[in-house]
């Protein structure tokens, strides 16, 4: 909330909430307002600096797992590749297995 200025003195407020309510509560004027704002200043300042620093975590860690992702993907076409080509067949998402057509399509070159 902060400062309030009323009949021309200052006074600060921090504002809370409770109960699904924003309570206003009186801190203080003069020097208990001041160093009360610049404790509120530090905090907002620390809290800003960690946010800052979350996204940034979050940014690599998502860039990592989109790395991950792309070697997870060509590793798997490539192992289903040298598969195929070494006489094994996937059916209906089922385990590898030989391929016992694959030789007769073979021998029929």
């Amino acid at each position: 909330m902060g400062w309030e200025t009323r009949r021309g003195q200052k006074y600060f407020y921090r504002l809370k909430h409770a109960g699904g309510k924003k309570r206003r509560h009186y801190i203080g004027a003069g020097v208990l307002g001041k160093v009360a704002a610049g404790f509120d200043a530090i905090e907002h300042a620390e809290r800003t600096a960690w946010a800052a620093a979350e996204q940034e975590a979050s940014q690599r860690l998502e860039e990592a797992q989109d790395a991950l992702d792309t070697f997870w993907n060509r590793s798997a076409l490539i192992l289903n590749a040298s598969l195929l080509a070494a006489g094994f067949h996937h059916p209906n998402r089922h385990r590898w297995r030989r391929w016992h057509a694959a030789r007769r399509i073979l021998r029929n070159d």
